[in-house]
């Protein structure tokens, strides 16, 4: 009886040294990040693409809702400037200023890393 007698005044003690954190009340939220911040559109580069299809469009921007200026046949090697991922299927940004589906057009000697 003495013992539990004891470890209830010891613990007891114990609780009055450590207090209780009490909750901050001025904490505030973290600010919403600027819309141009969470835009997903990381790039990679790569030296040319080939075309795989019978013909490939190219386009003013990169999105198949864009206006096709013209095409290019297949086997054609187009020099890519950069890759697009923000959108599924990524789209290459060719040197001369217009894009192509990725779907179509395959890395040729080069890198996509």
């Amino acid at each position: 009886m003495r013992f539990t007698t004891l470890f209830a005044v010891g613990l007891s003690a114990l609780a009055l040294a450590s207090p209780v954190a009490e909750p901050q009340d001025d904490i505030q939220d973290p600010s919403p990040l600027a819309l141009e911040d969470r835009a997903y559109q990381p790039t990679y580069y790569v030296i040319s693409c080939q075309v795989t299809a019978s013909a490939l469009k190219y386009r003013t921007c990169g999105s198949s809702t864009c206006p096709a200026v013209g095409q290019y046949t297949k086997g054609k090697v187009l020099p890519v400037h950069k890759v697009l991922r923000n959108e599924i299927p990524a789209w290459y940004h060719l040197k001369n200023g217009y894009y192509v589906s990725s779907q179509y057009c395959a890395v040729y000697g080069g890198s996509a890393t």
